[in-house]
């Protein structure tokens, strides 16, 4: 047991090392909505086939992140088994949570090569729609993050309201009532420190200029800055941090067959000093419909306060 906790170790620290620099550790963030990452079927949903699994964990060794916040993930033993595969290719995720949500089959998840040292995590979060109490679907995920001992973030990881009808509320209105619930929760933080290192991670749902986003970004001195990862065939396009420059969907609608941005990285303006833009990217992977109808978005950012 000792040479496995050994071995796991060195294959963190040779993985992390990679990301050194003068000045700090380059470290990578990483969103990704799994499809229905199921061992077995549930009421709803069908389980992922094992290829359609191997795909998935192809697509996250490819894009090697230190942090990766998951959506779609059907249960502690699907992530635990998500874990054991990226292992055997050397990726190793010593620290996670997953999120449990009553009534919910897929739920928010994350694995990190750093310590998770607070969980905030709200599996109940609460807001009121046309007069009547409702909860956030898959709760608003809240954990921080400590990279090293002179740098740690706040991560949110959210899987908000699909844009399927349901009989007790309008889609959109129920997907904004929740975003207005995250920013709540983010604004409390900035508010006390606006140097704060905060991420929002996850799929959202929505287009950059719905309402939902507006709502979620804000502006002023305690906005959200929208990092936008471009295809990686592209990374050397250079762009603002609001419209960078390439290829940025991230999700496919089979049934319509159109191409949507829905999954997002945004941070504060605490960390946007420590963004590396051109580590902002969508990396092209050749199997990536068979593991999912998202595709994964990944950003580096700079262990050190600037």
């Amino acid at each position: 047991m000792r040479l496995v906790q050994i071995g796991l170790l060195m294959i963190l620290i040779l993985g992390v090392s990679e990301g050194v620099r003068a000045g700090g550790l380059v470290f990578s963030i990483a969103s990704y909505n799994v499809d229905s990452y199921l061992l077995t079927d549930s009421r709803w949903r069908s389980r992922k086939e094992p290829s359609s699994r191997a795909a998935v964990a192809d697509v996250i060794q490819l894009a090697r992140p230190q942090v990766l916040a998951l959506q779609e993930v059907g249960s502690t033993e699907a992530l635990e088994s998500l874990r054991g595969e990226l292992l055997k290719g050397g990726l190793a995720f010593p620290f996670r949570r997953l999120l449990k949500v009553n009534n919910q089959e897929i739920y928010c998840a994350v694995l990190s090569q750093f310590p998770i040292v607070a969980d905030r995590s709200d599996p109940n979060a609460e807001f009121v729609l046309y007069g009547r109490s409702f909860t956030v679907l898959r709760g608003i995920m809240e954990v921080d993050i400590e990279v090293d001992d002179e740098y740690r973030f706040t991560l949110f990881n959210v899987h908000l309201k699909s844009n399927l009808p349901v009989w007790y509320a309008d889609q959109a209105d129920f997907r904004e009532a929740e975003a207005g619930v995250l920013r709540e929760k983010v604004g409390r933080l900035v508010r006390g420190d606006p140097d704060r290192n905060i991420v929002v991670a996850g799929d959202l749902n929505d287009l950059p200029n719905s309402r939902t986003l507006k709502l979620i970004r804000s502006r002023g001195r305690y906005r959200l800055w929208d990092i936008r990862p471009t295809e990686s065939s592209l990374r050397e396009s250079k762009g603002t941090t609001e419209a960078g420059r390439g290829v940025s969907w991230t999700y496919y609608f089979e049934g319509k067959d159109i191409y949507y941005r829905y999954d997002y990285l945004l941070f504060s303006a605490g960390m946007r000093r420590e963004w590396r833009e051109e580590g902002a990217v969508i990396p092209l992977h050749a199997a990536w419909r068979m593991a999912s109808d998202h595709r994964l978005i990944v950003s580096e950012f700079l262990s050190q306060d600037q």
